[in-house]
């Protein structure tokens, strides 16, 4: 997945909130490229254990999914080559995906994160199909705090059951607020641009 968005917006007081954060490889694309402020979240063990060597007084790492509740759930583990990076709190109906493990998971919302900040300049998204329900129940008073959201959409991968017609429902909901442009003709890759 290559996320798109504005870096010309990102400034060295910004904040950036990325979830799916895998094993750091945006967070770190992140801080190189702006100097600026990163929380990252992922909930995947061993993932995380990568992720957690770039935390410093810019980076804040939490072992956490995001999702559209406060609790927890079972995470699925999934062996996918290069990087774990089908793992999710949806279990896969068939597919590629070889199960490997699942086990408990702590939960935040994403209501809960934003509340914690003023503005957010970047929101990326990439949960292995989890974007759908958080997009879909979190407060359009929280969103609005972000400048910019990039999100895949993960309605390419048949074993999620997520449609066409969801990724629509989440982008006519934003769609008042925010200017939408998908990145990618060939990938259901799209930046929402807050209006002014």
């Amino acid at each position: 997945m290559s996320h798109i968005y504005n870096g010309g917006l990102i400034k060295e007081n910004s904040v950036i909130i990325d979830i799916g954060a895998l094993y750091g490889d945006w967070t770190e694309k992140f801080i190189k490229r702006h100097n600026c402020y990163v929380e990252a979240y992922e909930p995947s063990r061993d993932n995380f254990e990568r992720l957690k060597k770039l935390e410093s007084d810019k980076v804040k790492c939490f072992p956490y999914a995001v999702g559209n509740f406060d609790g927890e759930k079972e995470f699925y583990v999934y062996g996918y080559g290069w990087d774990g990076g089908a793992n999710s709190l949806i279990r896969h109906d068939g597919g590629k995906h070889t199960f490997v493990e699942s086990y408990t998971v702590k939960v935040v919302s994403l209501n809960k994160i934003l509340s914690k900040h003023r503005e957010i300049e970047l929101l990326k998204i990439d949960c292995e199909g989890c974007e759908i329900d958080i997009l879909k129940h979190s407060k359009i008073e929280e969103l609005i705090k972000c400048k910019q959201i990039t999100v895949e959409f993960h309605a390419f991968c048949p074993h999620l059951h997520i449609s066409n017609e969801d990724v629509q429902e989440c982008i006519n909901r934003l769609s008042s607020y925010f200017t939408v442009k998908r990145t990618n003709k060939n990938h259901p890759d799209y930046l929402f641009m807050r209006k002014t």
